[in-house]
């Protein structure tokens, strides 16, 4: 069986938790505006102190924030394990693994995370219109992982020993 490593836990989880402690000192600022006018700017002391605005507003920041930390963090596999007939796609949070056939692959494609480092990412693309995304990587590890992923696909069809 071979396998390939996109990213690292460790760093996974820093940036998970260094954007969830931001969202939660931003949901904090906002409910110290809300619940305690003297912090306000003079001009706004005058509306009313309301905690439980303060809450409602700070928590939805902050669940927000963790949302899409969670959503750029742990949503994307990080190892792709091929072996056999099936080609299977672990992920993270929560740890799970998605087994896809051979002849339930449709397609390898090279991506772009399009946040603001521009890493390169692996695409699967299966029945359904279903596309399994890797973490992002180097442009140099992603030719390696497609390459053996491509060589694996044509295994198949007789191409490969």
């Amino acid at each position: 069986m071979r396998s390939y490593d996109f990213g690292s836990v460790s760093g996974a989880a820093v940036m998970f938790w260094f954007l969830t402690v931001i969202g939660v000192a931003i949901g904090a600022v906002v409910y110290a505006l809300c619940a305690y006018p003297s912090v306000r700017r003079p001009q706004f002391r005058h509306w009313g102190a309301s905690r439980s605005l303060g809450v409602l507003l700070g928590g939805a920041l902050a669940a927000a924030v963790s949302a899409v930390a969670y959503g750029l963090c742990w949503t994307s596999f990080y190892r792709i394990e091929l072996g056999g007939a099936s080609m299977q796609l672990e992920y993270h949070f929560p740890g799970r693994t998605v087994v896809l056939q051979r002849d339930a692959v449709t397609g390898l494609q090279e991506g772009i995370t399009g946040d603001k480092f521009n890493a390169h990412r692996l695409l699967v693309h299966a029945p359904g219109g279903k596309i399994y995304k890797s973490a992002g990587i180097t442009t140099e590890h992603l030719r390696e992982a497609l390459q053996m992923a491509r060589a694996w696909r044509r295994q198949e069809e007789g191409i490969l020993p």
